[in-house]
């Protein structure tokens, strides 16, 4: 899989994630290391995407939070 396609695979499995996921079970569901997913992560988030990250002692989980929208 090209960087492309595991960015892509990486939003939606954030979009579609009931909560939070560990940068752990990222790498192993798409078979690359925690350092790629991080690259991939800032990848994202400096192409607009609105990637939060949670952290909980030493351990990070990523989602993608609500965008912004204006109330009237």
């Amino acid at each position: 899989m090209d960087a492309f396609a595991r960015r892509i695979a990486l939003w939606r499995i954030l979009a579609h994630a009931p909560e939070p996921v560990l940068v752990r079970a990222l790498a192993e569901r798409l078979g690359v290391s925690k350092h790629t997913v991080q690259r991939d992560l800032d990848a994202l988030t400096r192409a607009g995407v609105p990637v939060q990250e949670k952290r909980a002692g030493q351990a990070i989980r990523y989602v993608i939070r609500e965008p912004f929208r204006e109330t009237p």
